[in-house]
């Protein structure tokens, strides 16, 4: 989606590169054109800017007193079909003539949400869901607000500049608003180390993941173990889970993460014909419980989804931790394994993509063993009945 931000003046060409940086940082997908930026030097200004005009879904105006009346805000507002005031410092009732139908936004976080919300909901297959759109916004929020009260600060000591040059207060107002400026500064440092920390965790490949799952497509993605994670990520993959069946069970030894174990799982999925593969697994027959059953009927029911079910003392040639019921999923070529202790619903989830080629072996092994003519003297036999 193109997004056209239209300014007019200092100040309003303050707050237009604000937002040109920041939206992006919220929806990936939107693409904001600002002339100043966006027109390369050399170029027939008027007619790159009448092609933007012309090919853009939706235009967001930054109104401030001094520019509500600029010829050129008029000219651009009359190119495009939809438009978007937004009040920096002004009220409704003084939005200019050629903006006035047009619903405004208002420089509050109702009002910049709902207008993100909208820009969101016009993507299509690249809109973001419910939980990761709360979490972007609320992450960027403070820094956009740090950005734009910047601009207020210098506003006002202009204003203030031109009206009380000789006043004794000065030096007054001067360290009131040099405090403030220092408080920015810091929240500014904070928000910085929040955005830093929230790209490590959750980056766009990420985002793209969760989204594209939750609608049965598959993209590859790598997640770090979750005790680096934040308390949003957690709740993002615990939604996850539930769209791509992947299910949240006790603490098992670390070897169960490595070995052959990924291996064959990965090479069964990429052999079959489905997207998703859905595994699992029971020490002992007598683990399978109603509810399990209910479980594996249902997503073998699905679909585009492929289901096995291996019982650790009968058949798998693995050595599974012995005193737990697990499952998991197979997505695309990735692997993904949940596991969580007793007390806590931190998890750990990865996804593998270092697969070794031995998946012949493993189906010669297991159609062997079904037909019954596994010998004695075959070293998988000896694997598993020693």
């Amino acid at each position: 989606m193109k997004v056209f931000l239209s300014w007019s003046g200092e100040t309003s060409h303050r707050i237009a590169k604000v937002f040109k940086k920041w939206i992006p940082g919220v929806i990936q997908a939107i693409e904001p054109f600002l002339s100043s930026k966006d027109i390369a030097r050399g170029t027939d200004w008027r007619a790159e800017l009448e092609k933007q005009l012309e090919n853009t879904d939706i235009g967001i105006f930054f109104l401030t007193l001094e520019n509500k009346n600029a010829p050129w805000i008029f000219y651009e507002a009359g190119s495009l079909k939809k438009k978007v005031p937004f009040l920096f410092d002004l009220g409704p009732d003084e939005i200019p003539g050629p903006l006035n139908n047009s619903q405004y936004t208002l420089l509050n976080k109702e009002d910049v949400r709902s207008l993100m919300e909208e820009l969101n909901n016009g993507l299509g297959d690249k809109k973001l869901s419910e939980r990761c759109f709360d979490w972007v916004f609320s992450t960027g929020w403070p820094r956009l607000m740090v950005e734009l009260n910047k601009i207020k600060i210098e506003n006002e000591k202009d204003k203030t500049n031109r009206i009380r040059k000789d006043d004794p207060k000065d030096a007054l107002i001067k360290n009131y608003y040099s405090t403030i400026e220092e408080l920015l500064e810091v929240e500014d440092k904070i928000c910085s180390i929040k955005q830093s920390l929230f790209q490590t965790v959750i980056n766009k490949e990420l985002i793209e993941f969760l989204n594209k799952v939750s609608r049965w497509k598959t993209k590859r993605a790598n997640l770090k173990p979750t005790d680096k994670y934040s308390d949003y990520l957690m709740k993002v993959y615990e939604s996850a889970r539930k769209d791509i069946f992947a299910t949240c069970t006790k603490t098992c030894m670390d070897n169960f993460l490595s070995g052959k174990v990924e291996d064959d799982f990965l090479r069964i999925h990429k052999e079959s014909s489905c997207k998703i593969t859905r595994v699992f697994v029971f020490e002992d027959r007598k683990d399978i419980q109603k509810e399990y059953i209910d479980r594996i009927k249902m997503h073998n029911g699905i679909e585009g989804l492929t289901v096995y079910v291996y019982i650790n003392n009968e058949d798998a040639i693995f050595a599974f931790p012995p005193d737990i019921t697990r499952d998991f999923t197979v997505i695309d070529d990735g692997l993904i394994i949940s596991i969580a202790d007793h007390s806590s619903p931190r998890t750990t989830a990865q996804l593998t993509f270092d697969n070794e080629d031995d998946i012949r072996r493993f189906k010669s092994f297991r159609e062997k063993l079904i037909a019954g003519s596994l010998k004695e003297d075959d070293p998988l036999y000896k694997k598993i009945f020693a």
